[in-house]
């Protein structure tokens, strides 16, 4: 008994046939991490009303005394040291460069959330 083998076109192509790789897949997003979305700058004079307002304190006592404690945290940044101020969160710089007369530096602020800050306030202080 022969066996007759099937006949088979020639395609027009006489390349070998490849297979063609696929993308990669794009990478997962991280699902602990929420996408910031742009948001109003706060300004000097609406952080100072703030300040006021939970405060009581005058403006111009709120001015001088906001002033200097940005010039003392940029001046810390500055000069490569690491900011922790517990209400705020620990500053660190990552990277820095001076352009012109400006420096850029970029920052990774690390700080609790919300309801972690709610809990550390309820618990009752034990000395």
């Amino acid at each position: 008994m022969t066996v007759k083998k099937p006949t088979t076109t020639k395609s027009s192509s006489t390349r070998p046939a490849t297979s063609k790789a696929t993308p990669a897949a794009p990478s997962k997003p991280d699902p602990t991490e929420k996408p910031v979305a742009p948001q109003p700058m706060l300004r000097r004079k609406e952080l100072v009303a703030r300040i006021v307002a939970s405060t009581g304190m005058k403006p111009n006592q709120v001015k001088s005394v906001l002033d200097g404690v940005l010039a003392e945290l940029g001046n810390a940044l500055a000069a490569g040291e690491a900011v922790n101020v517990p209400p705020l969160g620990k500053l660190v710089v990552k990277r820095s460069k001076t352009v012109g007369d400006h420096d850029i530096m970029v920052c990774k602020l690390r700080r609790k959330t919300a309801a972690a800050v709610e809990k550390a306030a309820l618990e009752p202080v034990t000395s």
